[in-house]
């Protein structure tokens, strides 16, 4: 009488969907799949028809330490014939109406998980001041300020990104500002010092940008990496810090003004560092630099590290062309740990020229339709990755927790949303399979690229004939038309 009850006591699978397929979406399905109820499949949703989100399209190129981390997930998937990858489907935002929407995701899966990260930049809008010192019409920004997220996009190769660089500056170094004091800053600036220097040939970058990025670096390059708060508040780790200052010693020079970080030290700042021993490791590098005499004979690129600084206006020519960035002297204020900034009533404005300025502030996400009321501050609401008042929809990685942590950070968050599903799920649901999601998407009219696909762009890219030199990990497909084709088999 026993047996035939044994398949009514087994747990009934669920179908789980996540949007991404970058680090958190990875490791959430690991999680799943190797949970006491995993789902029946997992199917995970991106816009690129390649995988592996910041890794393939974020992580600064020469970082091919981190990128590795793409490996990690192949063996993810070879793992587990439950997992599905659907390449070229955006799932809609408001401002993505022809995407596929997340209520026919809801409808058909059990689980829908966001995991897509961050996809919008902070904003920076501020006056643009023409020579004369009035404002110029128009309310756009010069073409050469750019996102950091442009920036990146661009050398690392993400199909479709071509910002509005500057031409070479012809005879000088090419001045640039970096806004915002974190790791980002740091990899942009790295990027652009190290292509002056002719060091990007053994990365992923692709040919295309190594080449451009080169030609408007060849007579140097002067970086100022411009925080509005002070030393004691940047961001940025003094593992990213001391790669550039270690780097090809004699190759650049670095600077931080002895005031600025004077200024930076008062009693409240003193009480954050004191006994923080990373923040502690980095205020000694930072004085170290603060202190360095210049070398000699002077190199053609050089790092600046300004601080209690805050944006005022872009400077522009008659012709509405960046020519640099209007700083307000700022003091600090307040409790340490809170620490406030306001303008400096006795310091006048600082001027630093710059023929690109780069918007490094942090990322926000962007909602998705459907679920903008449970999103506020660009971050949705949430328990343990579970949305608040949404049945069946959690979260995992930047669009959960905000723009912050490393790659290996992704992997306990990914873990506690992982309990949450379990907890609702594991026992209930629908169990489609791949077949099933196939012929779900074949109905909706939906042209998706697959893991084969991607297989097929990943032989291209390492083929040895592509690649600039011997070093190079793959010379990445860019163009967004023969990156599908290829995907697609077609090419």
């Amino acid at each position: 009488m026993l047996a035939p009850l044994l398949p009514q006591c087994r747990p009934r699978l669920y179908s789980t969907a996540i949007v991404g397929s970058g680090p958190s979406a990875f490791y959430l399905a690991k999680s799943l799949l190797l949970s006491p109820s995993p789902p029946s499949s997992v199917s995970l949703f991106d816009a690129s028809p390649a995988p592996f989100g910041l890794i393939r399209d974020g992580v600064a190129p020469d970082h091919q330490d981190v990128k590795n981390a793409a490996n990690d997930y192949t063996r993810i998937f070879a793992a587990h014939p439950q997992l599905s990858f659907y390449g070229n489907v955006p799932v809609g935002t408001a401002s993505s109406p022809g995407a596929l929407p997340l209520s026919e995701l809801r409808e058909f899966f059990d689980v829908v998980a966001l995991a897509s990260g961050c996809q919008a930049d902070r904003s920076l809008p501020l006056p643009v001041l023409g020579p004369a010192g009035a404002p110029l019409p128009g309310a756009n920004p010069p073409a050469q300020v750019l996102t950091s997220r442009e920036l990146v996009g661009f050398y690392n190769g993400r199909a479709g990104a071509s910002p509005a660089l500057p031409a070479a500056p012809g005879g000088r170094p090419l001045r640039a500002v970096v806004i915002g004091a974190g790791n980002v800053s740091l990899d942009a600036s790295r990027v652009l010092l190290k292509a002056h220097l002719g060091q990007l040939g053994a990365t992923d970058a692709p040919s295309g940008a190594v080449e451009k990025l080169a030609a408007i670096a060849e007579g140097g390059v002067e970086v100022a990496v411009v925080a509005r708060r002070g030393v004691g508040q940047v961001k940025f780790g003094i593992k990213e810090l001391r790669e550039i200052f270690k780097a090809s010693p004699g190759s650049y020079a670095f600077s931080l003004p002895p005031e600025e970080l004077e200024r930076s030290m008062n009693a409240a700042t003193l009480a954050e560092i004191e006994g923080v021993r990373p923040k502690e490791r980095l205020q000694k590098l930072l004085r170290t630099i603060s202190s360095s005499p210049p070398p000699t004979p002077p190199p053609a690129s050089s790092l600046s590290v300004r601080t209690l600084l805050s944006p005022a206006a872009y400077l522009a020519d008659a012709r509405g062309a960046l020519r640099g960035v209007r700083f307000r002297p700022q003091v600090l204020s307040g409790p340490a740990g809170s620490q406030a900034c306001a303008d400096d009533p006795a310091a006048a404005p600082v001027d630093v020229a710059c023929d690109l300025a780069v918007l490094s502030l942090g990322y926000v996400s962007t909602p998705l339709r459907g679920l903008e009321r449970r999103h506020k501050g660009g971050r949705y609401e949430h328990e343990a990755g579970k949305v608040k008042g949404e049945e069946g929809v959690y979260l995992a990685g930047w669009v959960k927790r905000g723009a912050e942590g490393i790659v290996g950070t992704n992997i306990a968050c990914a873990k506690e949303t992982a309990r949450s599903i379990v907890e609702d799920f594991g026992g209930k649901g629908g169990g489609a399979g791949e077949a099933e999601v196939r012929e779900w998407l074949g109905g909706l009219g939906v042209e998706f690229t697959d893991w084969g696909g991607w297989e097929r762009v990943d032989e291209v890219e390492r083929d040895p004939a592509r690649k600039r030199c011997e070093e190079q990990p793959r010379e990445k497909v860019v163009d967004e038309r023969e990156l599908l084709e290829i995907a697609r088999g077609a090419a």
